[in-house]
């Protein structure tokens, strides 16, 4: 199988390092991926525990 092939397995990570906009909660879930061509940064998905409120950066 090539590397292309590969199935994707996200693993998530909780923290309080970051702030939900909508209900003010820091409990949150988050995980990496590259997203854009290999000389980019890592794109961030978050999603809050409390809410369900998701966004990236």
């Amino acid at each position: 199988m090539t590397r292309d092939a590969m199935p994707f397995s996200k693993q998530e990570a909780s923290t309080d390092m970051f702030k939900c906009g909508k209900c003010k909660q820091r409990k949150c879930t988050y995980y990496q991926m590259q997203t854009r061509s290999a000389d980019e940064p890592l794109t961030t998905f978050v999603s809050c525990v409390h809410c369900g409120n998701h966004w990236r950066f």
